[in-house]
């Protein structure tokens, strides 16, 4: 969503800005002895959150998203919030 993204392929998007993790998160949060969840879909990202914030401690809820849907989805939103606004 940045601006800089109108250069395109000039800059290195997945590197400079996505962070594509090459870590197990779930390794690291067992080193740090904290709850781990990899929720698949909403309704388990909503119980992982409900459990973790039910639990004492930390919880690491890790949500793995697809960069270019979610650009996708937040253009289509905003086209869509753009256009019922009156001119």
């Amino acid at each position: 969503f940045l601006p800089i993204a109108r250069h395109g392929d000039a800059v290195d998007h997945e590197a400079l800005f996505r962070t594509p993790q090459r870590t197990a998160i779930a390794g690291v949060a067992g080193l740090a002895g904290v709850r781990y969840a990899a929720p698949a879909d909403a309704g388990a990202h909503a119980a992982a959150v409900t459990d973790g914030l039910a639990a004492p401690g930390v919880t690491v809820v890790h949500v793995r998203v697809d960069a270019e849907a979610n650009l996708a989805q937040h253009r289509a939103v905003t086209a869509a919030v753009a256009a019922a606004l009156p001119a």
